[in-house]
């Protein structure tokens, strides 16, 4: 069994943000981040 992956706070409103203003799709920013798609949303 592998452990699991935990991001910063940092990352996490990074991504968050990146999310928000629209600027990508959901997929380019989960791909450029290397996160699945669902934590995204």
């Amino acid at each position: 069994m592998s452990n699991r992956r935990s991001n910063s706070p940092e990352f996490k409103s990074r991504v968050a943000m990146e999310a928000i203003s629209g600027s990508y799709t959901l997929q380019a920013i989960a791909a450029d981040h290397v996160v699945y798609l669902i934590l995204v949303r």
